[in-house]
């Protein structure tokens, strides 16, 4: 008894405090959206913007008839704005002062395909449709290529981008199945890289290559440059 008498007034704030939370937040869910935040991620590709979200799904709508917290589901708008084409994913929230914070991460395209469909390809070989007009200057991927080799393709280009020889200079990535060739942008010629295997040697057999056209100043003299071979460089003209 004298155990209870002392727990009593603690049960007796917690009860309270529950009290209060719940009305205090029915009561917060049932005010009107006073207005809409657009967060876009740090990094971003700048496909969309405030007015295309807001367009596009209607947004202003919550505000023009003063929708309450209660009546929208905000996974439903998530799940909407997420299959946008050039959306990677959205979360939606509500501050408590009824403000709808819309935060959006956008695809980041690494590469342009350009096969019998044109369409960009982002790190987790994810596809999306190009823009009419193309502000990015990518990599251009060909050859015979499939969803099913999309994220062969990715690592490829992830490997040689380790290399800021290569980074700077690859324009081109031809693909066929098990074999990659590069065009570079300083350089006449197609380097047959082969299989994305032996990295080191084959990038320091070409940079040796290049180093020694440059030199000779013969760099229009070569067609292609084949790397394949483990200790020599083979060269067509």
């Amino acid at each position: 008894m004298n155990l209870f008498k002392k727990i009593f007034p603690f049960i007796s704030i917690l009860i309270l405090i529950f009290y209060l939370a719940f009305f205090s937040t029915k009561r917060n869910l049932a005010r009107n959206i006073e207005s809409l935040n657009i967060i876009f991620n740090k990094e971003r590709s700048n496909f969309l913007n405030d007015n295309i979200i807001l367009n596009k799904f209607n947004l202003d709508d919550l505000i023009k008839k003063k929708s309450k917290k209660n009546e929208i589901s905000l996974d439903s708008i998530e799940s909407l704005i997420s299959k946008n084409d050039y959306v990677n994913d959205a979360n939606l929230y509500f501050t408590f002062d009824s403000k709808l914070n819309i935060e959006i991460n956008e695809n980041i395209p690494l590469l342009e395909v350009q096969s019998n469909k044109k369409y960009y390809l982002d790190e987790s070989g994810k596809s999306f449709p190009t823009l009419k007009n193309n502000p990015f200057k990518l990599p251009v991927v060909r050859g015979e290529i499939n969803k099913d080799n999309f994220l062969d393709i990715i690592k490829f280009y992830q490997t040689i981008s380790k290399s800021d020889f290569l980074k700077n200079e690859i324009i081109e990535i031809f693909y066929y199945p098990n074999d990659f060739k590069i065009k570079l942008k300083s350089y006449d010629f197609i380097v047959e890289w082969g299989q994305n295997k032996s990295f080191n040697r084959k990038l320091k057999k070409l940079l040796i290559f290049c180093n020694y056209l440059n030199n000779e100043k013969k760099q229009s003299e070569y067609k292609n440059v084949n790397l394949k071979y483990k200790n020599q460089v083979v060269t067509t003209s």
